[in-house]
């Protein structure tokens, strides 16, 4: 049985609304929404979906490579932000093997996968991408517009010329990462086969999701 620590999550809602109601953006964490909704100024939150009929909003959503998706998940979760915030239980963080030996990212990231290995998701940000979308009743089909992070420029200006937005809009990139931390991480697991199959494993579901957005994208 899959042991999860914190029972507040199992369930995962949220979205931002634009002003004039028009746009729906599925929340994911480390999915680049933060950028996104203030690019677009998406200030209405909407926690519980029950409330809203979605059929009346444009969904848009963003997946991202679920590899590097978890390095910024490990990178966030280091920061211990939102103790208060029932999603987020920093005080199990705090306490974990991995965040013991931060000062050693590359010892510390593989304890983390050994952390959340077998989906021991016990913080909301590491929850896969897809649960945001299956926990909201949705179905891939249901969003009309999917951004690819890694093409998140060239999908946004796209975007804004199908929907008719002001073209000079740029998109803002918030909520970064530390650089010096992601590279050296990125090296690692770039030139590591058994540490992309690890988190493949992880997140074989985000995988799939990740592989059918970018066929889908490219018809």
């Amino acid at each position: 049985m899959v042991k999860i620590h914190n029972p507040h999550i199992q369930c995962q809602t949220g979205g931002f609304i634009s002003s004039d109601r028009q746009f729906l953006l599925i929340h994911i964490y480390k999915n680049a929404s933060i950028s996104l909704r203030d690019t677009l100024s998406m200030w209405n939150y909407c926690d519980v979906f029950d409330d809203i009929d979605m059929a009346d909003f444009v969904k848009i959503c963003v997946v991202r490579n679920p590899i590097y998706r978890c390095i910024s998940i490990y990178q966030y979760l280091l920061r211990l932000e939102n103790s208060q915030n029932k999603f987020h239980p920093t005080h199990l963080t705090a306490t974990s093997d991995f965040y013991k030996c931060k000062d050693n990212p590359v010892e510390s990231f593989n304890l983390f996968l050994n952390h959340i290995e077998g989906g021991n998701f016990f913080d909301a940000v590491c929850q896969p991408q897809i649960k945001f979308i299956k926990d909201k009743n949705l179905k891939v089909s249901d969003i009309q517009y999917w951004f690819i992070q890694e093409n998140l420029n060239n999908d946004f200006n796209n975007f804004c010329r199908e929907y008719l937005l002001d073209e000079t809009i740029r998109l803002a990139h918030n909520n970064k990462s530390d650089d010096v931390v992601k590279l050296t991480l990125t090296n690692y697991v770039d030139n590591n086969e058994s540490v992309i199959d690890k988190i493949s494993s992880i997140y074989h579901e985000d995988i799939d999701l990740y592989k059918r957005i970018e066929d889908i994208k490219k018809q």
